[in-house]
């Protein structure tokens, strides 16, 4: 079996990409979205008591459950 050629790909360019994701900020957004389409909850103990902070940029989430407590980005826990 041949597979598809090039001209029968569909996909996203660079171009389109960069278009989408101007900068750090919308990007983290888009994701965000995509991954707590109904509120960000903690992926470390699932509660939906979050708070979000600005004293760190790199993990910008806090959970506010007594038990857990902890620190988290959007990309917690993914590749």
């Amino acid at each position: 079996m041949n597979a598809p050629g090039k001209a029968n790909r569909q996909g996203i360019t660079l171009t389109d990409l960069i278009r989408m994701f101007p900068d750090n900020d919308t990007a983290a957004a888009f994701f965000a979205a995509e991954r707590w389409p109904a509120g960000v909850a903690c992926p470390h103990c699932g509660s939906d008591d979050v708070l979000t902070t600005a004293e760190s940029k790199a993990r910008p989430y806090r959970c506010r459950t007594n038990g857990c407590r902890r620190r988290f980005s959007v990309r917690t826990g993914t590749v």
